[in-house]
């Protein structure tokens, strides 16, 4: 005899696959949306953070570079004592008074405005060469740096005798001579210093020029004391 259940305890037949009405039912498996949203909010916030960060950034240097101090916007103003264009060019002193009367007149030497291509010391735009004639020629000689026949840069003596030699005494007492031709008191003083310094290297101001004595290479040189 098949045993009788009680009503209570009877569970109904539900058909193959079907939940049981004693369990709750099963949901399928939730994708991982809510995960990969928290991750792309966490990007964004990020993003957000780093374009507050570097704007703040921009506008700190751009008030450290708006706030340097400028500069002045023209020259600034030329003092009376600075020198000028004339101070360049020896007072007083002219090609023809060199070349013609000293160097051609007195000496016999022979003048040529130089044309291998050697450029001036001084940045004068012409360079004049005098040497006096036969063999000397290659022993002494005698520079004029010009931009003009008034606007006379430099002179230069040379003179390839060793020390104790009296042609570089006479070439370089009176090159200080005549470059100082226009007040004799100061020639005096130009013409006695070069005397005596004729084998040394030294210098020196009279008046309004530079002397510049040196031994190797031996020479005397004249520019204007500005």
């Amino acid at each position: 005899m098949t045993p009788q259940v009680p009503a209570e305890q009877r569970r109904p037949l539900v058909p193959p696959g079907q939940p049981s009405p004693s369990q709750p039912p099963a949901y399928p498996h939730m994708p991982a949306h809510p995960v990969r949203r928290r991750r792309w909010m966490a990007l964004v916030v990020s993003c957000v953070i780093a374009l507050l960060i570097g704007a703040s950034t921009g506008v700190a240097v751009g008030h450290r570079v708006g706030s340097r101090p400028v500069g002045p916007t023209g020259p600034p103003a030329v003092t009376a004592d600075f020198p000028d264009a004339s101070q360049r060019h020896l007072r007083g002193v002219t090609v023809s008074g060199l070349a013609e009367d000293w160097l051609a007149g007195t000496r016999s030497w022979t003048c040529e405005v130089s044309d291998t291509g050697t450029e001036p010391s001084s940045g004068a735009s012409t360079l004049m060469g005098c040497t006096p004639r036969g063999k000397a020629a290659h022993d002494l000689r005698v520079n004029i740096e010009y931009d003009g026949e008034e606007r006379v840069r430099a002179v230069h003596g040379l003179c390839v005798y060793g020390p104790g030699d009296q042609a570089c005494k006479r070439l370089f007492t009176d090159l200080a001579g005549v470059l100082l031709a226009g007040d004799d008191g100061l020639r005096t003083q130009a013409v006695d210093w070069a005397g005596t310094h004729v084998d040394t290297d030294d210098s020196t101001v009279v008046g309004n020029v530079r002397l510049i004595v040196s031994l190797s290479p031996h020479y005397l040189r004249g520019t204007p004391a500005s």
